[in-house]
């Protein structure tokens, strides 16, 4: 198994004890006493932190962005038609 995949299947079972933990256990504790106005909100608020903290690890790294070295885009001119008159 390479390095790489060692590593995302780490992060998979740090996700699915994170969501285990913070989704849901709160969940089925809601339902089992029907306190869904109080769990809700919460369970929302720790899905987002997760999601901005993963967006602010992919800009610390880099990712999302074009290197610096690619070259820009090159407009061609396109020939024209003679005009047809009828």
């Amino acid at each position: 198994m390479s390095e790489q995949e060692k590593s995302g299947s780490s992060f998979m079972r740090q996700l699915d004890d994170w969501t285990e933990i913070n989704v849901i256990t709160p969940l089925a504790e809601a339902f089992s006493s029907e306190q869904w106005e109080e769990a809700l909100p919460e369970v929302k608020a720790s899905i987002r932190k997760k999601v901005y903290e993963s967006f602010r690890n992919g800009q610390a790294s880099g990712g999302g962005q074009a290197p610096a070295s690619l070259p820009t885009a090159r407009r061609y001119p396109v020939p024209m038609r003679p005009r047809v008159r009828a």
